[in-house]
């Protein structure tokens, strides 16, 4: 839903603009709703690492990877680009396998196949034709073309030839 709702501001502004109005609107919902916890945070046995760890964090995790992620929106659509959400697991299991040391077991490789396998589907899938045009779209059509038509019968200055010129009273052939 956020990735469709995004579709139309993508395509007027950057992926940096959509990314930063996104956050603050996601600020404003939270504040008020962690505000209680914020204060009750024992800010001074926050460490230096932890400080930094939450900057980089801020600004890589969330900053560049959904500017990243609107640019995909903007490239290749939100339908596409929203499969990909699909391997956000797989690197966050990648990831705590490599840098915390978790086990990795069958049934995890299991998913990851299955994610993996589902989202090449999702790409190499043929395209379905365009859909029929709705009913009152066609009735439109219709009347368009209907008009088009009067108007060009309308507008014609050369009579046809079968027909007798003004002030003949007989018929000539073409």
């Amino acid at each position: 839903v956020y990735t469709l709702g995004s579709r139309r501001l993508i395509s007027r502004h950057s992926p940096v603009g959509v990314t930063g109005l996104s956050m603050a609107i996601g600020t404003l919902v939270y504040v008020p709703v962690m505000w209680p916890h914020v204060r009750a945070a024992d800010w001074d046995a926050v460490t230096w690492p932890t400080w930094i760890s939450i900057v980089y964090s801020s600004i890589f995790a969330l900053g560049v990877a959904y500017t990243i992620w609107y640019a995909g929106v903007r490239q290749i659509g939100s339908a596409r680009t929203s499969v990909y959400s699909n391997v956000i697991p797989i690197v966050a299991m990648a990831t705590a396998v490599v840098f915390l040391g978790e086990p990795l077991r069958l049934a995890k490789l299991v998913g990851a196949a299955a994610v993996l396998v589902g989202v090449a589907l999702t790409r190499t899938a043929p395209q379905a034709p365009p859909a029929e045009p709705c009913e009152p779209c066609a009735i439109t059509s219709a009347l368009n073309a209907m008009s088009s038509f009067r108007r060009a019968a309308t507008a014609r200055t050369i009579p046809p030839r079968s027909m007798p010129l003004r002030g003949q009273t007989e018929w000539r052939a073409a």
